[in-house]
């Protein structure tokens, strides 16, 4: 089956904490989230990765924004983060946090959230793009077919 992903939305914002909620409104607008059986699953993945872009993004200045762009795909909803990146450390997993500290289960929520779909590149233009696909249904491709379809598309794109 071909791939495809087509765009509801995408938005700047600025690599500030107070993007996070903002960046939660920005998507309750669009109708696909807004009226979803996973609309609270997608808004936690969403404010994980937009809070991940302004804490760990070292890169960059206090002008620097980060984008969002929400997209659909062949059964899951993916939401994609491009921020200016670290010097020090791409995203990670970190399971030996403890369960009731106040940080580092972020991208545990999300992986448990998106069944282990999500991944991280640097982009054409240098920036980290974190993305993960929320599955809508019983027919949403595995991590590992999402991965190399988003890999294939990226390299169409650049060739």
């Amino acid at each position: 089956m071909v791939w495809t992903e087509d765009p509801l939305g995408t938005f700047p914002l600025k690599k500030a904490v107070e993007s996070v909620p903002k960046a939660r409104a920005q998507a309750r607008t669009l109708d696909p989230i807004e009226n979803s059986p996973k609309r609270d699953d997608i808004l936690l993945v969403l404010s994980e990765l937009v809070t991940n872009a302004v804490v760990h993004s070292s890169l960059g200045d206090s002008n620097s924004e980060i984008t969002v762009s929400l997209i659909t795909g062949r059964d899951v909803l993916i939401v994609e983060v491009r921020d200016p990146g670290s010097m020090l450390s791409g995203p990670h997993v970190n399971r030996s946090s403890p369960l009731m500290g106040a940080r580092g289960r972020g991208l545990v929520l999300v992986e448990d959230l998106c069944g282990l779909r999500w991944g991280t590149h640097i982009s054409i233009d240098a920036e980290r793009v974190v993305w993960a696909a929320i599955p809508l249904g019983d027919d949403a491709p595995s991590a590992e077919e999402i991965m190399i379809a988003r890999r294939k598309q990226r390299f169409r794109a650049v060739s």
